[in-house]
């Protein structure tokens, strides 16, 4: 005994049914205004609102985070004097970041440097 399928009844709104084939640029312009449904980029103006609010607290509360650790560490800060000193500090009391140059022996009252790049002897004892 086999069974016949029974046609499918044609409804308006059904969901299993294919919508007909529209033009690409008349997609375009339903995808960015559907007149329909009142949907703008696929959104309704509502979704838009919900989105936009949901932004607005997310970005507020994550700016008040940020702003309360900035506040706490300044409180940590004394605005007169350095917390850290010396050879408290975690560059100690060499950073290596400074240049002092030693004077050579026969002009030892000047630190400046004095050279032709042309020469390599006037710069020899720098490099």
């Amino acid at each position: 005994m086999s069974k016949q399928k029974e046609p499918m009844i044609d409804y308006p709104n059904n969901p299993y049914k294919l919508p007909p084939k529209e033009p690409t640029m008349v997609q375009v312009k339903r995808f960015l205004y559907n007149p329909e449904t009142g949907a703008f980029l696929g959104r309704t103006p509502s979704s838009w609102a919900k989105i936009g609010i949901f932004y607005v607290i997310f970005y507020f509360c994550l700016a008040v985070f940020w702003l309360t650790f900035l506040w706490l560490f300044s409180l940590t800060l004394d605005p007169r004097i350095p917390k850290y000193k010396l050879d408290d500090s975690l560059i100690g009391t060499n950073p290596g970041l400074g240049f002092r140059p030693m004077p050579n022996d026969s002009n030892s009252l000047s630190t400046l440097i004095w050279y032709r790049g042309t020469k390599d002897r006037d710069y020899a004892f720098w490099v």
